[in-house]
């Protein structure tokens, strides 16, 4: 599928273009940026982490948990996780459920290693899609707060077309991300080019 992400932070813009492939084995994430630079960057389900700039033939490397697959919003869709947006696997642990003009909202909390920084999380579905989520820290403060909507039926499958997220700094500004999602293809839709790509073998390392 195709994206087209604005990012806005203390007066200044960038928009992203790029396209997005997902495989289901190895929950293989490929995003390939062609706007501003063009970039490839693949993620899976083990962390492991590869930035690949097409241009300059450089690649950068990493792995960890943050950098999982797993945490993307597309794979708790193709997955079937949204009735807890992956809280339960990250380690959250359902406090309570309330219904609110045929909402459900149910808070969520945060594992212990995570705990001194934030207090809850809070989830809200309609009509059994996720539409809004945060995160907060001491004394209610919130943290994050993502948007899903203009949602699209592919398939089996009901996607969100546009997410918007805010993440608020510790400074008190914040950033305000838009991402626009359009030309979702699944299965024999779609082109396998990005995902079966070959970093060159002479791409050279930087930290």
């Amino acid at each position: 599928m195709n994206l087209v992400s604005k990012s806005l932070q203390g007066g200044n813009s960038i928009t992203t273009k790029a396209e997005v492939y997902y495989k289901v084995s190895g929950s293989v994430l490929v995003t390939h940026i062609f706007s501003p630079v063009e970039m490839l960057v693949i993620t899976n389900d083990k962390g492991e982490f590869k930035m690949y700039n097409v241009k300059e033939n450089t690649i950068s490397q990493a792995q960890a948990a943050d950098f999982s697959s797993e945490n993307s919003f597309i794979h708790d869709f193709l997955n079937d996780n949204t009735n807890d947006m992956g809280l339960r696997k990250m380690g959250f642990q359902l406090q309570n459920t309330k219904v609110e003009d045929n909402m459900v909202i149910t808070s969520w909390l945060p594992p212990l290693d995570v705990s001194t920084k934030m207090t809850r999380a809070e989830l809200v579905h309609e009509n059994y899609l996720p539409i809004y989520m945060a995160f907060y820290g001491k004394k209610e403060k919130l943290l994050s707060k993502i948007f899903y909507y203009n949602y699209q039926k592919t398939g089996e499958l009901n996607i969100p077309q546009t997410i918007t997220e805010f993440q608020y700094l510790p400074n008190g500004d914040s950033t305000i991300t838009k991402r626009n999602y359009s030309d979702i293809k699944i299965n024999e839709q779609v082109d396998m080019k990005w995902l079966n790509y070959k970093i060159p073998d002479n791409a050279k390392t930087i930290k």
